[in-house]
């Protein structure tokens, strides 16, 4: 009984000294304190579940070494100590360390440090939930009794409330401050926001920047860069923290120069470097080299886009000590970089704004044409019956003579403005359409090139013109118009003289053209009869002649025989050299009949027949001829297109012959298409020029033209000459 008396009065006064003590390791303390007296154990530990892991960590030791301290300092659901036990079970558990077969690392430890028995019991909420693990531990083997058990639940209850209770209270606190954080942090942007808003010089704002970001994220240095975009270049707008010698030379960097902004910029998205001298840092040696001229250790760059996704620059924070930002820290960054991103934007925009602003003025000032913005005036059937000036340029002046327009009406200035001019003005108000017309205004005694298109809000009824003095330009126009009817006229007159003259210049070339035609069907039919007639008479020499010749050959060699025989040998010896010359006139015959029309061309074909001609030209001339026949194709030629080509090769030769003095020839058969021959050789040459019209050439020219193909003549003086002709 007194024993219970004392636990529970221990339990009382823990109860009443947790309840007062704010310091919560005290509060660790005062439990174990408790658990230790209660079981009458020789030390004890408090330990708290780690609900990411499912671990156990030590809150407070009593009793043991701090070296096994330090050795369980963790310990998870596979531990074979009492606490791992409970861990699994959820359930009170106990352990003998001496007990015989079991046998581990963790249960040598504790046997070594002389304890032999140990008990943990869970610490749960309320609902159920695992908070810690209370355990106690003996020197000597011990079981607790009932009343003992009951006490110890009773402070493993009070113990899971309280500790339960200080976490709750502890991570209140913890938002509290963070919320209070965030909200002063919130207040400071605002008031950043508010004093940018208000203040006009640029450099003051990106400043302002800089500081705010450093402030906010506890940094050591900061930077604001502009892109640009032509360059593609990062431009120093503002900087804090840096040596002046990284500043110079960070004024303007290459996006792949490697650094932290550039690769931030190039990906779109917010680059961290908590090491910048770490080997994985994606960083370049250079890039590095900068960070450590001014002592950085650590760099964020948060790329600043605006609201279509178009980069705009970069918001820098540095450490000089290694530091990854917290996501607090980064979503403040968002908020101050949409911000920047916001303002820089806006500002550029108005400043571009009044740079559009003031080139127009200056443009609407200095240009050559007038120009106006006008109020139509409409009755009630909305009928367009006047317009008001509501802003003029100096040209308007200088092109209308009409001064101090602003504010007046056209029926003020003129009343007898033309009606059209409101009419169309009025149109262009309430269709929206653009127009563009000459049109003249008498009253102001000029004529005007006019474009109105309207502006603004359609319901005003504003519509803008720009409009030139064309009375110059259409008086110079009705000259021309005149002047244009008169050289009409007499156009149609000259063309009509030169129409007959045309017609009797078509008829004179028709003419030409017929003796043409005409020219070559007879020069057609005199070489057809020519080729003829060189047939019939080469049969001729050769059929009858020849035929005689041989006739009379036979009689002389029986002839011969006989004189032999009769022993007149002077006889015999005269008539065997007339035999010689009749035999000569037998070859004679035959060859004059071969070059008059060779058989072979009718028979072999064109390459046969030159070929025997080359070969007996060579053979009479002496001059040694390399001939080369090549076939491209299965080209078959027309009888009247050989022969031409063979006449052209025939006269070629004999032209040699005569007037060259040349010591080879070569001569190229191509019968592809189209079919050519070239006749090239290494004699005198001579001028084409000068001797075109002679009948040789004359006639190659002739026949080819017959045949529908061509002749290409190329000579020169001591260089020899090449003749090439081709039909297609």
């Amino acid at each position: 009984m007194t024993a219970d008396l004392e636990d529970t009065r221990l339990l009382q006064d823990l109860g009443a000294r947790l309840v007062d003590e704010d310091n919560i390791d005290a509060i660790y303390q005062e439990i174990l304190a408790a658990a230790i007296t209660l079981t009458r154990a020789d030390a004890g530990v408090v330990q708290i579940l780690d609900p990411a892991s499912g671990d156990l960590s030590v809150l407070a030791a009593k009793g043991f070494e701090e070296d096994l301290v330090v050795r369980f300092q963790r310990v998870d659901a596979n531990s074979p100590t009492s606490c791992g036990l409970a861990l699994r079970s959820n359930q009170r558990a106990y352990i003998d360390f001496d007990t015989p077969g079991e046998s581990s690392p963790a249960l040598g430890l504790l046997s070594s440090a002389g304890f032999r028995s140990a008990q943990s019991t869970p610490l749960t909420s309320r609902a159920g939930t695992l908070i810690g693990m209370l355990t106690t531990h003996w020197h000597h083997r011990h079981r607790l009794e009932d009343r003992q058990l009951q006490f110890l639940d009773l402070l493993a209850r009070q113990a899971a409330d309280l500790i339960l209770h200080r976490q709750l209270e502890q991570t209140r606190r913890a938002q509290e401050d963070l919320l209070a954080a965030d909200l002063a942090d919130s207040k400071q942007l605002q008031q950043i926001s508010s004093r940018l808003l208000v203040e006009d010089e640029l450099d003051a704002i990106y400043s302002e920047l800089v500081d705010a970001a450093i402030i906010l994220v506890k940094a050591d240095a900061g930077s604001l860069q502009r892109f640009d975009a032509e360059a593609d270049e990062l431009e120093l707008l503002s900087w804090r923290g840096f040596a002046s010698e990284s500043a110079i030379s960070w004024q303007r960097v290459r996006t792949a120069s490697g650094g932290a902004a550039g690769i931030a910029l190039k990906e779109e998205r917010r680059i961290v470097i908590p090491d910048i001298g770490s080997g994985d840092s994606p960083l370049l040696p250079d890039a590095v080299a900068d960070y450590s001229r001014s002592n950085l250790r650590a760099v964020q760059a948060t790329p600043l886009m605006s609201r279509s996704g178009k980069p705009l620059g970069i918001l820098s924070t540095y450490w000089r000590q290694n530091r990854h930002p917290t996501e607090r820290d980064l979503r403040l960054l968002d908020i101050m970089a949409r911000q920047a991103a916001d303002l820089i934007e806006r500002r550029t925009a108005e400043d571009a704004l009044r740079d559009s602003e003031r080139r127009y003025r200056a443009l609407f000032d200095s240009i050559d044409e007038g120009f106006c913005t006008v109020e139509m005036i409409f009755d009630a059937a909305g009928h367009p019956t006047d317009y008001r000036f509501l802003q003029v340029n100096p040209s308007f002046v200088r092109l209308t003579g009409i001064t101090d327009a602003v504010g007046r009406t056209m029926r003020e200035i003129s009343s007898d403005h033309e009606e059209h001019w409101f009419e169309s003005y009025g149109r262009i108000a309430r269709t929206g359409q653009p127009e563009r017309f000459v049109a003249q205004a008498q009253q102001l005694q000029r004529w005007y090139d006019v474009y109105a298109l309207r502006v603004d809000d359609p319901a005003l009824g504003h519509v803008a013109v720009l409009f030139n003095d064309v009375t110059r330009r259409v008086q110079t126009e009705e000259q021309l118009r005149q002047a244009h009817d008169v050289l009409e006229s007499r156009v149609k007159e000259r063309t009509h003289e030169l129409a007959s003259t045309l017609k009797r210049l078509q008829d004179e070339v028709e003419g030409r053209k017929k003796i043409e035609r005409e020219r070559r069907e007879l020069l057609q039919r005199i070489v057809h009869l020519q080729e003829a007639e060189r047939a019939r008479v080469a049969r001729e020499l050769h059929d009858n002649l020849g035929q005689h010749m041989v006739a009379v050959l036979m009689h002389l060699e029986g002839f011969q025989r006989r004189l032999s025989q009769s022993g007149d040998d002077a006889a015999s010896y005269d008539l065997s050299e007339f035999r010689k010359v009749v035999d000569v006139l037998i070859k004679a015959t035959h060859r004059q009949s071969w070059e008059l029309r060779p058989a072979e061309l009718d028979e072999l074909g064109l390459e046969v027949a030159i070929d025997n001609y080359i070969f007996h030209w060579s053979e009479t001339t002496g001059i040694p001829v390399d001939f080369r026949a090549e076939s491209s194709g299965d080209r078959q030629l027309e009888p009247e297109q050989m022969i031409a080509l063979y006449r052209v090769t025939q006269e070629a030769l004999t032209n040699v012959a005569r007037h060259a003095h040349a010591t080879h020839i070569d001569i190229e058969l191509d019968l592809g298409r189209p079919v050519c021959v070239s006749i090239r050789d290494n004699g005198v040459g001579f001028d084409p020029a000068k001797i075109k019209r002679r009948l040789g050439l004359l006639g190659m020219q002739e026949r080819l033209d017959i045949a529908g193909g061509t002749l290409t003549i190329q000579a020169a003086s001591q260089r020899g000459t090449c003749i090439r002709a081709c039909i297609p």
